[in-house]
């Protein structure tokens, strides 16, 4: 008689590597069935507050309409108008995911006081409010801010470095050059006001904002210093 020496049978699954208890399970799924788009469109709009950006949708508002959010409050002197302050400050480019313009992930476009730039750690900018040629939306959004300070301000294209319409119309036609009939860019640096405060130093930082001159932006202001 042949005997064969065969294995023992095999385990289902091996000790130590099996699925957890919900494995294939499907999560936060709605607690009702989804019968239409708008529907849909809502619960998809609750789960990316969740998981993205908690924070949204908590902000004040200038009278101009700008919007702000304060990082950290400070406690020191507070800015008005007349105070000679110095500042640091980031202007920020936003990922896609921000709906209120300051909350999320952002790209760096210039700075100043952080040596990021053309600068050293210890740099600040100093003005004095009312009297500097500040973009609009620093403008409104400065003032009730106190030293030791950090507000994240949302800058509109047109209260930050953008010249109105009829100034920003120079444009070249490529059309020629490339065979398209009709094929026209604009040069984005005739349609950005430099001579606005803060504004970027270097030429790299001047490319980058140009790139994004028709874009809503993030600026971080940090107060260092009010005299009043």
């Amino acid at each position: 008689m042949l005997t064969l020496n065969l294995p023992p049978n095999a385990q289902a699954l091996v000790k130590g590597i099996a699925p957890p208890p919900d494995f294939g399970k499907k999560k936060d799924l709605p607690t009702k069935k989804i019968t239409n788009i708008q529907e849909a469109q809502e619960y998809g709009a609750q789960r990316e507050a969740t998981l993205f950006d908690k924070q949204d949708g908590n902000f004040s508002v200038t009278k101009e309409g700008d919007r702000y959010r304060d990082v950290r409050i400070g406690t020191g002197a507070e800015v008005k108008p007349g105070s000679e302050v110095e500042i640091k400050y980031r202007v920020l480019r936003l990922g896609k995911r921000s709906r209120d313009g300051l909350s999320g992930e952002a790209s760096l476009v210039f700075s100043y006081g952080y040596g990021e730039d053309d600068d050293k750690e210890t740099d600040t900018l100093k003005f004095v409010v009312g009297e500097a040629n500040l973009i609009n939306a620093l403008s409104s959004s400065l003032p009730g801010m106190k030293q030791g300070g950090l507000r994240r301000i949302s800058v509109k294209p047109e209260r930050g470095w953008k010249l109105e319409d009829a100034s920003c119309v120079k444009s070249v036609d490529i059309g020629s050059a490339v065979g398209l009939p009709g094929g026209a860019v604009t040069e984005a640096e005739t349609c950005l006001d430099y001579f606005r405060v803060p504004s970027p130093a270097t030429f790299q930082a001047k490319r980058k904002l140009s790139r994004r001159f028709d874009e809503n932006l993030l600026m971080e202001v940090e107060v260092i210093k009010v005299s009043n």
